[in-house]
């Protein structure tokens, strides 16, 4: 007995020492050159003689990934002296480009191999300003990927702001434009996140509907595709300073990367030129923002109207009325129109003292705003119901208006005409009603005050002459005293 828990516990020892020899002989690596120029591409490799799981690569600083990871895997076996071994290798493979000269380093990738949390070895390379040459390569801790330069700083965001000094109200147009090289065959952009502040009220003015426009633009020399990305019109809520933040996009651009000559035959060349379908296709994925906006808002001038909106603009004013001349019995509509460049949202109801005769609802408010790449424009309405009560002639008295006009560096008070309303009286029919646009109903009622009749009265209790008499339920239950009489019969 004793010999056999010897064996099992033997067995078990060499189980757990095989597995932990077993652990310990993965083996990862992370390799790359040692030595690349600006804008070259080249591969940064991970390896392992397990297979690998999951790769928790770094944040490349100073340098892009472009593509990747592209996975391969190989195996080999041998016989020596009688015993067979095998070997196999895992790789991973993603391609880098130096962004700019100096020395830098590439921290260690967490990597799941066999269930076990591994770290590989970091990597210092030197990106010099001139190309690398063949013979640097060659003790490198890797092979470059010899292809054309890419550039991301040739993918970029631009932000277009009409003023960045305006007045609180005053109308800010903001368009963003997105510039890709002219190396990009193909592209996709998306935008993951849309620029914010506070302070600001924010009016988008783009058409969902509408394709983006694309235009070409030189810049320095160089030729740049443009296309309009996103436009906004914002109006400071507040005088100081003001941010907004970045407009952030993902981008997918598909570029044809020619690959470097290795041969002085000018059939070679002719042949590797991209029209013939030489050179190979990258799609690289890029995560561009615009910079950050700030705005100055200044506070309006002093020596504001009474009856200052608060708007910065240009507007117009006009009074009509649906109805000037009708009765007791009838109903008319009285609107207000303001028109212009600005907030239109924020144009509140002038003060308006109508005649005491006048029963008047409160204004039904409708807005017509157009959104464009000039910004926003419109106008708001203000219609009220007016009942009058009495006959007569009335004069609907004038509207002031006032705003701050920028253009001509001065407060503008718009007033709209008095309109005179004649009222005759009328029958006194009720029952007549009149709908303005907002769908409130004016029911006009003939008299105020019913008749109240004096005599006794008796109230009744309404019910129905047949419902429970006896005779319904006699008739109710005729059919069953019917068919017991007809049983007991039997």
């Amino acid at each position: 007995m004793m010999r056999i828990g010897l064996r099992i516990m033997l067995t078990w020892m060499l189980i757990f020492v095989g597995s932990t020899l077993y652990a310990q002989d993965i083996q990862i690596k992370a390799s790359a050159p040692d030595r690349v120029s600006v804008g070259e591409q080249f591969r940064l490799t991970y390896t392992s003689n397990e297979r690998i799981s999951s790769i928790d690569i770094p944040k490349f600083q100073n340098f892009t990934l472009l593509s990747g990871p592209q996975t391969s895997s190989s195996s080999s076996m041998q016989i020596i002296n009688g015993q067979m071994t095998s070997n196999s290798s895992y790789t991973w493979i993603y391609i880098l480009q130096a962004d700019k000269e100096g020395t830098f380093d590439i921290p260690g990738a967490n990597m799941l191999v066999k269930g076990k949390n591994m770290r590989t070895n970091s990597l210092r390379i030197q990106v010099s300003a001139a190309p690398a040459s063949s013979n640097q390569q060659g003790g490198s801790q890797g092979q470059s990927s010899q292809s054309q330069p890419f550039n991301k700083n040739d993918f970029f965001i631009k932000a277009f702001v009409s003023n960045t000094n305006p007045y609180t109200e005053e109308q800010v147009i903001i368009h963003y434009k997105l510039y890709l090289s002219t190396q990009a065959q193909r592209y996709q952009a998306s935008i993951r996140k849309l620029p914010s502040s506070t302070g600001l009220w924010t009016y988008d003015l783009n058409d969902k509907n509408a394709q983006p426009t694309q235009t070409t633009e030189t810049i320095n020399g160089k030729k740049y595709h443009v296309m309009d990305l996103y436009s906004l019109a914002v109006f400071p809520q507040k005088s100081g300073k003001l941010s907004i933040s970045p407009l952030e996009v993902q981008t997918i651009v598909q570029i044809v990367v020619q690959r470097q000559q290795r041969s002085d035959n000018p059939w070679d060349m002719f042949f590797n030129d991209p029209f013939f379908g030489g050179g190979r296709v990258q799609n690289i994925e890029l995560e561009l923002k615009s910079d950050p906006i700030t705005l100055h808002v200044k506070e309006l001038p002093k020596n504001k109207p009474s009856d200052f909106s608060g708007l910065v603009g240009n507007f117009s004013m006009k009074a009509s009325l649906s109805r000037d001349k009708l009765s007791t019995d009838d109903a008319t509509n009285y609107s207000i129109t303001i028109s212009g460049n600005g907030n239109i949202q924020h144009i509140e109801a002038p003060e308006i003292t109508f005649p005491s005769d006048f029963d008047v609802h409160e204004p039904n408010i409708m807005d017509n705003i157009q959104k464009g790449a000039n910004g926003v424009s419109g106008s708001r309405t203000f219609e009220y119901v007016i009942i009058p009560r009495n006959p007569g002639d009335f004069v609907i008295p004038a509207a002031n208006f006032s705003y701050y006009d920028k253009t001509k560096k001065q407060y503008v008070t718009l007033k709209t005409n008095e309109i005179p309303l004649k009222v005759e009286k009328g029958k006194g029919q009720s029952g007549q009603y009149y709908s303005s646009s907002n769908k409130k109903n004016v029911q006009i009622v003939g008299t105020d005050i019913r008749y109240i009749k004096t005599t006794d009265t008796q109230l009744k209790t309404k019910h129905n002459a047949f419902f429970l008499t006896p005779l319904y339920w006699l008739l109710l239950f005729l059919p069953f005293i019917g068919f017991v009489l007809f049983v007991i019969l039997l």
